[in-house]
């Protein structure tokens, strides 16, 4: 009876020890595995997550810690980071099928300043790659804007894995991550894909901006410029929030690219606050909200510098004034076309594409959004809404915004016409009072001609009158 209460003792005091290994170091080893199939999968579900705010751990240290881990269970990774903030991933990789299986795993964020990819082998984590932002592209394995790292996972094996991510902060400091484990045909088949929408999309942005250039200085209409710069920001925009800016042969540095992704967006609401001041004539129709609206862009330039201090809250404030500033330009177009402004009704249809646009990608980009589609298939046809979707709005928003300036040239060209025939009229109408003047000088001229004309034969009658009088006087006088 007694080994068998000591049997008992022993073997709740193994579970029970069992049950405290398990809870404070298990974490990691209990974790959702990612079974590799036959196509690309995203790897959000199945990790694991941890924060280094300062970036002190190591590798070691973070696998000596599992149980700090956090589950994801979402198909996003949603993080708040500051500059410098380290993040640790850990995942479960199987590979069940009899054939070898090379994947690329892609970390959809080009500010990530550093990415580390450890194997854990014999208890203890392994680094396989280091990727920073310090070296140029084209040193990489993989040349690409984003941190990749190629994998080849034999038949029937299990491996674990830490990936650390240092990322460098946004103005909002909000970042959403989506990595995924592409085949790697189909990894090279998405980027020819990206990379050329990208670079048709650049194309296009870029001639119709060099085209209203050469328009501007020739014709001298200023809204071509406005329009222009418009652009060339949007240029920018792509450049840096898509990470293309990162492909020159040599590093440029983050902090450069950083405070550009706080002014471009400033400098796009002014170009685009300035180009909808000319095309919608406020200083006509609303003189006082015009000249606000100049302040405005002058405030904006004059405090954009600010923004490269990052402070979060100062440049979050300055983009949302310039935004809502620039948005409530599409219903003072609304309001124009209603007065029968033609062009504002093709300035309000591009706000309409602009708001569908950061509308659609913010609600995807929201993590609490994402939680609603947990499927694979679902979050690949998001990944292509969130990488096309918002840019397509802005093709169809440039397209708008030409319309509304072609139809505003054609609205200054009918009134110039109009003033041209009123003044041609007027011209006429002089033409014809000084026709009838003249006329009734003429006449007038002709009438005291022939006046002057009558009184002078009177005169000669008179004086042959005159000098026939003298004649007989003469005759009298020299007879008596």
């Amino acid at each position: 009876m007694r080994k068998t209460e000591s049997a008992m003792r022993l073997l709740t005091t193994f579970l029970f020890g069992l049950l405290i290994f398990v809870a404070n170091v298990g974490s990691a080893s209990s974790a959702k595995v990612l079974m590799l199939q036959n196509n690309s999968q995203h790897i959000a579900y199945y990790a694991q997550t941890y924060l280094d705010p300062e970036s002190l751990l190591s590798a070691e240290k973070v696998w000596s810690s599992q149980g700090a881990f956090s589950p994801v269970n979402q198909n996003q990774i949603s993080v708040e980071v500051g500059s410098g903030e380290g993040f640790w991933v850990y995942l479960a990789i199987e590979n069940p099928q009899k054939v070898a299986l090379s994947r690329i795993l892609e970390i959809d964020y080009p500010l990530t300043s550093i990415a580390e990819i450890y194997q854990i082998t014999a208890g203890s984590p392994a680094l396989l790659e280091r990727i920073s932002l310090e070296q140029t592209m084209l040193a990489r394995n993989i040349i690409h804007r984003n941190p990749a790292f190629q994998f080849v996972f034999q038949p029937l094996t299990k491996h674990e894995y830490l990936i650390k991510l240092q990322f460098h902060g946004k103005a909002n400091h909000a970042l959403e991550l989506n990595p995924v484990f592409y085949t790697t045909g189909g990894f090279y088949l998405r980027q020819l894909t990206v990379h050329i929408f990208f670079a048709a999309f650049l194309a296009f942005l870029s001639a119709v901006a060099i085209y209203n250039i050469i328009l501007s200085s020739k014709v001298g209409i200023i809204d071509h410029a406005y329009y222009s710069l418009y652009l060339i920001c949007y240029i920018f925009l792509v450049l840096l929030y898509e990470g293309f800016i990162f492909y020159f042969p040599a590093p440029i540095p983050v902090q450069w690219v950083v405070a550009g992704m706080s002014l471009v967006p400033i400098y796009t609401s002014v170009a685009l606050m300035a180009f909808g001041q000319k095309i919608l004539r406020l200083n006509r129709f609303y003189p006082q909200l015009d000249q606000y609206y100049k302040y405005l862009s002058v405030g904006l330039l004059v405090l954009s510098p600010i923004t490269v201090l990052y402070i979060a809250w100062l440049n979050l404030a300055m983009e949302l004034v310039g935004a809502v500033a620039a948005f409530a330009l599409g219903v003072l177009a609304i309001m124009l076309h209603q007065k029968g402004l033609r062009q504002a009704k093709y300035f309000a249809i591009s706000f309409v594409f602009i708001a569908l646009g950061y509308g659609v990608e913010s609600s995807l980009y929201s993590f609490s959004a994402m939680s609603w589609f947990n499927t694979p298939n679902m979050s690949f046809t998001i990944g292509l809404v969130e990488q096309y979707f918002f840019y397509l709005c802005a093709i169809i928003e440039m397209i708008f915004l030409a319309l509304a300036l072609a139809s505003y040239v054609d609205q200054m060209r009918a009134d110039k016409e109009l003033a041209q025939a009123e003044a041609l009229a007027q011209v006429e109408e002089k033409n014809k009072i000084k026709s009838r003047y003249t006329k009734q000088l003429e006449s007038d001229i002709a009438e005291r001609t022939r006046e002057v004309r009558e009184k002078s034969l009177m005169l000669s009658d008179k004086n042959e009158k005159l000098r026939e009088l003298d004649d007989l006087k003469s005759r009298f006088f020299r007879k008596y």
